[in-house]
Parts: C-alpha cells; sequence; structure tokens
C-alpha cells in the first residue's frame, strides 16, 4: 500500500500533529451538530427561491433576419 509506505518512509504523525488534528476534528462536528442544521435550512430554501423565480427570457441573438421564400420565381 502507498499510504502505508508514505506513512513509515516520513514517520508518521507527531503526536502534537495528532492532537491538533484531532482537536481541530472534533470543533468542526461540535459546529456541525449545532449550526450544520440552519445551514441545510438556508440553503434549501435559496434552492426553493431560485427554482420558483421567474426566469428572464432570452434576447433574441443580435443578427439580421433574412426571408425565405419557398418558390424562387417571387425572387426573380
Amino acid at each position: 500500500m502507498k499510504n502505508a509506505y508514505g506513512a513509515r518512509c516520513f514517520g508518521g504523525w507527531m503526536d502534537e500533529g495528532r492532537l491538533r488534528f484531532n482537536g481541530l476534528y472534533a470543533e468542526v462536528r461540535a459546529d456541525r451538530l449545532k449550526n450544520g442544521g440552519r445551514i441545510e435550512d438556508l440553503y434549501l430554501l435559496h434552492c426553493v427561491e431560485t427554482m420558483t423565480a421567474p426566469r428572464k427570457e432570452k434576447e433574441p441573438y443580435n443578427c439580421n433576419i433574412i426571408a425565405v421564400w419557398e418558390d424562387i420565381t417571387d425572387l426573380i
């Protein structure tokens, strides 16, 4: 396994790094448990408002319109 080799090659995590990582992980997890539902509710509301908002009509391309006739004798 490459991951296992990399850990052995570089000596793995130092105790200080592991403690710091675990502390940050715990903070993020606690914040998500506390505020995660609120963020999801706001995002859901945003999606609903976006989907139900009237859409702008597309403007026609800025080009000349060419008339087309089925009978070429009309052009002569």
